[in-house]
């Protein structure tokens, strides 16, 4: 498997408290990198799904919900980006044929 490939990461996906707004990232590192977000936020943010990843199976899913896209990687947590995030389960392996077939 080559590098660029690598699940070497997870994709996680944080909710505001009002569930408004959704944040898709990825980190080697997720506690470390909620807390740094949490304290930039004055909302609370909730952990609602993680998948096993990498950074381009983020950049995919970036790109996928565009059209919800409020700023950065912070997207309006509105129809069919909630079904998506509800058809993963916590800690699957997310690879790219799974993100376009959903």
């Amino acid at each position: 498997m080559s590098h660029v490939h690598a699940i070497d990461g997870v994709v996680y996906f944080l909710v505001t408290e009002d569930q408004k707004y959704l944040k898709i990232g990825f980190t080697r590192h997720k506690l470390k990198r909620i807390n740094a977000l949490q304290n930039g936020c004055p909302l609370t943010l909730t952990l609602v799904k993680q998948v096993r990843g990498n950074y381009g199976m983020e950049q995919l899913l970036l790109n996928l919900f565009d059209e919800l896209r409020v700023h950065g990687e912070w997207f309006r947590f509105e129809l069919p980006l909630a079904r998506f995030v509800a058809s993963l389960t916590d800690d699957q392996i997310l690879t790219p044929i799974e993100i376009l077939r959903k």
